[in-house]
């Protein structure tokens, strides 16, 4: 629903593994063009065009990587 009323997310995510880690931020994405490919005998795919914008907080996407992690974190 919210690529097609091409709505603006955020998108964040975390990577972590062996005590280590990084965390990518897009505070402002907006979504569009997510129409269904669908071709006999090959993968569904979903084109999707994301592009990000600057956000109030003065950044357009942000990376941050952690040295080390308690391993706690990795669950």
């Amino acid at each position: 629903m919210a690529i097609r009323n091409n709505s603006d997310v955020t998108l964040d995510f975390i990577l972590a593994r062996r005590n280590q880690g990084m965390s990518f931020d897009f505070p402002l994405v907006a979504l569009g063009e997510g129409r269904l490919n669908v071709v006999l005998n090959e993968e569904v795919t979903l084109p999707l065009t994301a592009p990000a914008a600057r956000h109030p907080y003065g950044h357009m996407a942000m990376f941050v990587n952690y040295e080390y992690l308690p391993t706690v974190a990795e669950v």
